[in-house]
């Protein structure tokens, strides 16, 4: 079937890490494709199959019965054209869309270069019709089944709502190319890098577009509507933005955990880095995505992600035919299982997410040449950001017009050491370089036992300065 319209919930059940399994020994004369499928799912699938969930007649019935997504059996068409979809070459309308309750479109994202951009379908705009078939009230095989009904060529009147006005727009349906990576200079040495999918030149494309910024100094990492791909290239772009080794770790049935590592090059690591996702992140860009907040690398900005994290292997079974299945779950660096789950990101945020990027890397960016570190706390949601490479772990509060921050977490992230003298003051050190804090004192405050200080009383301590920007709501702390 072709993604005519890039339809995000076929996407995410397609893409998967990619790794071709071949075992000549299975693939004797003496098996029919019936008995390869069979062999293959009852040894080698992640979990252990009842014999009655394998005595379906065809490979379709056992395949679709199994109830998992990712298990697939494709015809040689079907599979070159899901490859070639993986390395950017679609054909369909070109846009990312959700459906509203009464069965009409909402157009999420419409991808450049795309059969729909050409024609002017903007983003935010409802689909009610295709050729004169209405969406209301229609199930999505329904709606599914009008999208797939253009062949090459076609001229498609379509009916969108915008601001209130209908407005007729036509379309013709056909192939076009989607950049796997792309990239824009934001200003102030911030560059915002798109990865759209893992196909098998998206390293390659990484590396190149951000060697054409020699002056950078942050990045944001756009993995909004990356539904995945080939694991191997998200090892790669790991290699570069990570400094520790281990990636994920693999979970197969009746088999100890396995540690998945990588070469972490670093070659982009002393950049803050602000990623960018959505509920349709998915498999390959959650892999990295749960590593860079694992190690708190960087800041995860957006909605909880799609919650893929398990990896596929692929058996030919006959000529052409492909079974694509589940080998194993796949679990973070520390180890959290969030298939089905998902990855919250460090600051939900439901729009704007561009900007706020921006924001907080201009934010470390500004003052750069004259301090190492920033902490920039948001007044509205209470979240801090140290540096833009991990979001700060405790709480803050506003008392008497001013705000307090742990003193135990900031010691913490800067590597001071806290504790109290027989006196009743708190001493802070660093290299030999001692400050006390009268318990008493109204820059100091006690919740739950642990202390907490006001962040002009922490910049003094830190040696550095702290600014308000009225129009972002953040207090910003500076310091070497």
């Amino acid at each position: 079937m072709r993604l005519l319209a890039q339809r995000v919930t076929l996407i995410v059940a397609l893409v998967f890490c990619l790794i071709f399994a071949i075992e000549s020994d299975l693939q004797a004369a003496t098996k029919s494709e019936l008995e390869l499928v069979r062999y293959v799912l009852k040894h080698y699938y992640v979990d252990i199959l009842s014999e009655q969930q394998l005595m379906y007649s065809t490979p379709e019935e056992i395949v679709e019965n199994l109830g998992d997504p990712y298990t697939n059996y494709y015809s040689s068409e079907e599979m070159n054209e899901f490859l070639a979809e993986m390395n950017g070459d679609s054909f369909g309308f070109g846009i990312f869309y959700e459906v509203n309750k009464d069965g009409s479109v909402k157009v999420l994202e419409v991808i450049k270069g795309s059969p729909a951009e050409q024609a002017g379908i903007c983003k935010g705009d409802i689909i009610t019709a295709l050729a004169d078939k209405s969406f209301i009230g229609k199930s999505d095989a329904e709606r599914d089944e009008i999208f797939d009904s253009f062949s090459e060529g076609s001229i498609v009147n379509t009916v969108i709502l915008r601001n209130d006005s209908v407005i007729n727009v036509s379309i013709k349906v056909g192939y076009y190319h989607i950049p796997l990576v792309s990239s824009k200079d934001m200003g102030n040495g911030i560059v915002l890098v798109s990865i759209f999918s893992f196909g098998q030149d998206t390293y390659d494309e990484f590396t190149k577009e951000l060697a054409k910024y020699p002056l950078l100094k942050g990045i944001i990492l756009d993995l909004r509507y990356n539904t995945g791909g080939m694991l191997g290239q998200g090892y790669f772009i790991c290699d570069d933005i990570l400094q520790e080794d281990i990636l994920m770790w693999i979970k197969k049935r009746d088999r100890p955990l396995e540690a998945v590592k990588f070469h972490n090059t670093s070659a982009f690591y002393s950049q803050p880095m602000v990623l960018l996702v959505n509920e349709y992140t998915a498999s390959t860009s959650e892999v990295i995505v749960a590593a860079v907040k694992d190690y708190r690398r960087g800041v995860i900005l957006g909605k909880t992600t799609y919650g893929k994290f398990c990896g596929q292997l692929m058996f030919r079974v006959g000529e052409g035919s492909i079974l694509k299945y589940t080998v194993d779950y796949n679990l973070t660096p520390n180890k959290h299982e969030l298939n089905k789950i998902g990855i919250t990101p460090d600051i939900v945020v439901n729009e704007n997410e561009l900007d706020l990027a921006q924001i907080l890397l201009e934010e470390v960016i500004r003052e750069q040449g004259n301090y190492k570190h920033v902490l920039s706390v948001d007044l509205i949601y209470g979240n801090a950001v140290f540096d833009v490479k991990q979001l700060y772990p405790g709480r803050t509060f506003i008392k008497d017009n001013r705000l307090f921050i742990s003193l135990q977490e900031i010691a913490n992230i800067t590597e001071h050491k806290i504790e109290m003298d027989d006196q009743g003051y708190w001493v802070v050190e660093k290299d030999g370089i001692y400050s006390r804090l009268d318990a008493n004192s109204t820059d100091l405050d006690v919740v739950d036992t642990k202390p907490y200080i006001s962040v002009t009383k922490l910049a003094e301590v830190l040696g550095g300065k702290v600014e308000f920007n009225q129009e972002t709501k953040r207090v910003v702390i500076y310091w070497n």
